[in-house]
């Protein structure tokens, strides 16, 4: 009886997940193809969920309405598992200290992976939150480095282009970036 109802909560939930991500894929077809992209590397899965934690109809409206695009520097898994345990908790928890680390993650505007390895060092690139990222010297050949301004936190990118076709280019990152890592 206890694995039936165990597996009957689980189908219950599975299937709220699916009509919450399809709900959230419904206000544009830009975002549908970035999700699905997201999902298909199973790299992502921590970052997708903290994007469902958040809300994604925003997200999902930026990406519909940018004229010049986006970029999404998407942490991997890894990268996630890297967090103190404060600060996975302070994710899950804290609803403006997620928005603002989800806000780090996104550039605007669009840059292709040609533009990110062509840019000069020291070229400086905008995220939602206000923080200016600058691409730094990677100590991973063929990489590109990515740092707060002023700040010893860094990213480096790992994969480019998951999604060049959409309105946003989504690139797989190394870390996460956290807000108070990202001022001065």
């Amino acid at each position: 009886m206890a694995k039936k109802l165990l597996a009957f909560l689980l189908l219950v939930a599975a299937f709220q997940l699916s009509l919450q991500d399809q709900k959230l894929r419904d206000g544009s077809q830009e975002f549908s193809y970035f999700w699905t992209k997201l999902q298909k590397t199973n790299r992502h899965w921590n970052f997708l969920a903290y994007l469902r934690l958040a809300g994604i109809s925003s997200l999902s409206k930026l990406l519909s309405t940018t004229e010049s695009g986006i970029t999404i520097l998407a942490p991997v898994d890894a990268g996630f598992a890297q967090l103190s345990d404060f600060n996975a908790t302070r994710l899950r928890k804290d609803p403006a200290f997620l928005a603002k680390t989800l806000q780090l993650h996104i550039l605007t505007p669009k840059a292709t992976a040609a533009k990110l390895h062509q840019d000069v060092l020291g070229t400086e690139y905008q995220t939602l939150a206000g923080v200016t990222l600058e691409k730094r010297n990677s100590t991973v050949p063929g990489k590109v480095q990515l740092a707060a301004k002023g700040s010893s936190t860094f990213t480096t990118i790992l994969t480019f282009s998951l999604s060049a076709r959409s309105a946003a280019n989504v690139h797989s990152v190394s870390h996460v970036m956290l807000p108070y890592q990202s001022t001065l």
